[in-house]
């Protein structure tokens, strides 16, 4: 089975759940075009799903490697899955501002190209920017660049 179909399976699983999530990291490039490699499936949920979406997933064969305040990490067959608490700040815009792609046979919410390089570049590792440059460089001139600025001001204020 292939990254993205085992990714596929997930997705059923998050919308089952009814929690409200958005794909983030290295899926959501890949989802938006780029060649992104990553060996993990990462998304951001509000705090108040996180018991919702926890018991959801063991009930379904996850199993619960991590569990902090703001992160939970399981794993579902060969797939790492990063469950992160949407920051307060991005919370509002980053679940308004998501897409939906289809997945295989799934469809799922996913950042937008700006909401990534956001999250990317406040990450800032190596992968991050080589991200953060593929997708500048495939959504050029398309980009919402007063969204990107003006969100990463507020976080160095």
């Amino acid at each position: 089975m292939s990254i993205l179909q085992s990714v596929d399976q997930i997705v059923k699983l998050f919308e089952s759940s009814g929690c409200k999530y958005v794909v983030i990291g290295g899926i959501a490039v890949l989802l938006h075009g780029g060649r992104a490699s990553t060996i993990d499936f990462d998304l951001y949920i509000l705090a108040s799903e996180f018991d919702r979406l926890e018991s959801h997933l063991l009930t379904h064969g996850a199993k619960l490697s991590l569990k902090s305040d703001h992160q939970l990490r399981f794993t579902f067959g060969d797939i790492q899955v990063d469950v992160l608490e949407a920051d307060p700040v991005l919370e509002t815009t980053i679940f308004k501002r998501s897409v939906r792609h289809r997945i295989v046979n799934a469809e799922c919410n996913v950042a937008t190209p700006e909401d990534l390089i956001i999250l990317k570049t406040l990450a800032d590792r190596p992968i991050d920017r080589r991200d953060v440059a593929e997708l500048r460089e495939i959504f050029a001139n398309k980009l919402d660049e007063e969204y990107v600025t003006g969100t990463l001001k507020r976080f160095q204020d």
